[in-house]
């Protein structure tokens, strides 16, 4: 069946609020908050199958905070913290199709450090928390099959790194090695008898690995990187 989708009516609102120091002192911080709403209508179409019109809404607020400390000139550390709350609707035209509501929140922190080995070269570490919320995927509902969910998933990451000028500042050389781990990873299951697309969670995603950059400009017009 060779279908198309039709988007209607997107729409989307969306602000955010940040209050921020602004001082000498050795500590600063920030606050804020944050607010979203999305709703649209998607119509399949096509082929030998009857048109299916799905409604998305998507309501998702937040509140956060961030502070960083000058331990001396320098060495500083920041922390942060972020609760968000998310919901998702999904509704439809088609016929023994219950409306569909999936609800999280979630608490995500972050705790960083900088510290300047030299005026040209300093060293960092990251470590952090964070989460996708619960996804809705309504695709399968034009071949008469429910709409499938997937779980809230979360992440923990590591990451060290340097950054430095070097050469009178003529190049910028930086590396960093990170690791993550992902729990209850969202995943979209392609093809099968209906070729539909069904969301689903894994049990665990695992990464790792280095990455390096530089860029070298020797002459004002011209850089390499």
């Amino acid at each position: 069946s060779a279908t198309r989708d039709e988007l209607n009516d997107l729409e989307q609102y969306t602000q955010e609020v940040r209050l921020a120091s602004d001082t000498d002192n050795a500590f600063s911080w920030q606050v804020g908050g944050f607010y979203f709403d999305s709703n649209f209508g998607v119509n399949t179409v096509g082929g030998v199958i009857d048109p299916a019109l799905v409604f998305h809404g998507n309501t998702s607020w937040a509140l956060f905070g961030q502070g960083t400390y000058q331990l001396d000139d320098n060495w500083n550390v920041t922390a942060g913290v972020r609760y968000t709350d998310d919901e998702k609707t999904l509704s439809t035209t088609v016929p023994n199709n219950d409306p569909l509501k999936v609800t999280d929140d979630q608490i995500s922190w972050e705790l960083s450090t900088n510290y300047r080995l030299t005026d040209k070269t300093s060293v960092f570490a990251r470590v952090a928390d964070g989460f996708r919320a619960q996804s809705i995927q309504g695709r399968n509902i034009a071949f008469a099959e429910p709409a499938t969910v997937a779980d809230a998933e979360t992440i923990m990451s590591y990451e060290f790194g340097v950054k430095s000028d070097l050469l009178q500042n003529t190049l910028r050389l930086n590396a960093a090695v990170f690791y993550y781990t992902i729990d209850d990873i969202q995943i979209s299951v392609i093809g099968g008898e209906l070729n539909g697309n069904t969301l689903d969670n894994a049990d665990k995603g695992v990464g790792y690995g280095i990455e390096t950059d530089f860029e070298y400009r020797r002459v004002r017009n011209l850089s390499v990187g």
